[in-house]
C-alpha cells in the first residue's frame, strides 16, 4: 500500500510544471549533516544505537540494554525499500535532530512519517533545515507533534527551496499533541501557497487555523495551482470562516 501511494504520488509529481526554483543536490547545512557520513550509505546499528542515545537525553532517563536493543529492532522494522515510518517512537528534539542527520545522505527514501512524536518547535526547526536541503522524499507526516506556528513558520519558509514535497500532513491523532498553525503559521502558509508549484496534498484538518486567518488562506488558495486535494476540518472558525 505505501508502494502504490508513493507510486500515485510520484507519477502525479512528474506530470506538475517543472519549477524554476533552484535548488543544491545535497543539503550543505552543518544543522543537520555530519561531514563524517557517506552520502547514501546503508543504514546499520550504530546509526539506530546514536539516535537511541540522542532519544534518552530527551527522555531524560537512564540507559537500558534491553531498552536499546528494543530500540534497534524496531528501528530496522521502520525502514522499508522506499519509506520511512517512524510514527510513534517519541522522538524529541534531540532524536529528531539525529534521525535526520542519518537520514539527509539517503537518497532513495521517498515517504517520512514522523507523526505522535515529540518534536515541538525546536525539532520542526531541525525538519526545517532537513527540506531546505531539497531531500527526495515526496510524502512527509508530521500529525500531532505539538508543534505552534514558530516551528511551522520555520518549516514553511524552508518549504520555498524544496522541489520534491508534495504531500505534506500536519493534522493531529485523535486529538493528541495538536499542532497549531495560529495566525503566523497561517501567513507563511499562505505565502507558501501562492509561490509553490509541486505541493497537492495538504492536510489541515484540527491545526488550529483561527478565523482571522481564512482572508489570508481564501487569496492564497484562489492563486494556488498545485493543490488537488485539501482537509481543513477540525478548525473551529465557524460559517464566517467558510
Amino acid at each position: 500500500n505505501v508502494d502504490s501511494k508513493i507510486n500515485r504520488i510520484v507519477a502525479l509529481h512528474k506530470s506538475l510544471p517543472h519549477p524554476k526554483t533552484n535548488h543544491k543536490t545535497r543539503c550543505q547545512s552543518s544543522s543537520i549533516v555530519s561531514p563524517n557520513i557517506k552520502l547514501n550509505h546503508k543504514l546499520n546499528e550504530q546509526d539506530a544505537r546514536y539516535i537511541f542515545k540522542e532519544k534518552w537525553d530527551d527522555l531524560e532517563i537512564p540507559q537500558s540494554k534491553s531498552a536499546e536493543q528494543r530500540f534497534v529492532e524496531q528501528f530496522f522494522h521502520s525502514v522499508k525499500a522506499k519509506s520511512l515510518n517512524f510514527g510513534s517512537f517519541s522522538f524529541g528534539p534531540k532524536a529528531t535532530k539525529a534521525f535526520l542527520e542519518i537520514i539527509s545522505t539517503q537518497k532513495h527514501f521517498f515517504l517520512l512519517d514522523l507523526s505522535i512524536n515529540k518534536l515541538g518547535d525546536e525539532g520542526a526547526y531541525y525538519v526545517s533545515k532537513y527540506l531546505s536541503c531539497n531531500p527526495s522524499i515526496i510524502s512527509l507526516d508530521l500529525r500531532s507533534n505539538n508543534i505552534t506556528s514558530e516551528g511551522f513558520v520555520n518549516i514553511l519558509k524552508s518549504l520555498k527551496t524544496n522541489t520534491n514535497l508534495c504531500y505534506l500532513d500536519i493534522s493531529a491523532i485523535d486529538g493528541i499533541d495538536r499542532n497549531k498553525l495560529g495566525i503566523k503559521g497561517c501567513q507563511e502558509l499562505s505565502n507558501f501557497l501562492m509561490e509553490n508549484e509541486i505541493i497537492s496534498h495538504l492536510n489541515l484538518s484540527m491545526s488550529g487555523i483561527p478565523i482571522d486567518s481564512c482572508p489570508i488562506l481564501s487569496k492564497a488558495l484562489s492563486i494556488n495551482k498545485s493543490l488537488i486535494w485539501l482537509d481543513v476540518s477540525g478548525n473551529r472558525f465557524g460559517n464566517n470562516g467558510i
